[in-house]
């Protein structure tokens, strides 16, 4: 099984995806957000091992007006359409393709699909007990 570098990967995926700076979008379609949740990114796996691999420290929150987390900060996005763009923070220049209601496909450079997805799922909820046995006494 492949193992992906955590952040250098990811940063990298982005870079090249991001359009250059003199590169004007059209953004067209309607202004929209995207459904709040964790998006885990991935590539796609082979025949030997699983079917997608995530991409270590690949992951996104979207939360309320159109804004998002992540694990080196935080920033915005606009969504026009079916095209998101990231306008802020860390992600400042990915672009992405909304292929389902719960899919995304990073764009590369030349604004074609790429290989890497992000799926929305559940946010992960650690659960720690402060409770000690004396406190149920």
């Amino acid at each position: 099984m492949k193992r992906l570098p955590i952040l250098p990967t990811l940063a990298a995926l982005l870079v090249a995806a991001a359009p250059a700076p003199d590169e004007s979008v059209a953004l067209n379609g309607k202004l929209g957000t995207l459904p709040h949740g964790r998006w885990i990114c991935e590539v796609p796996g082979d025949a030997s091992g699983p079917a997608v691999l995530p991409i270590p420290g690949g992951w996104f929150e979207t939360e309320n007006n159109s804004s998002y987390v992540n694990p080196n900060g935080h920033g915005t996005y606009l969504l026009t359409g079916k095209q998101v763009h990231f306008t802020r923070g860390s992600m400042l220049g990915a672009r992405f393709e909304r292929t389902g209601a719960n899919t995304l496909s990073l764009l590369n450079a030349l604004g074609e699909l790429s290989s890497v997805r992000c799926v929305r799922g559940p946010i992960p909820i650690t659960l720690k007990s402060s409770r000690s046995k004396s406190d149920t006494d």
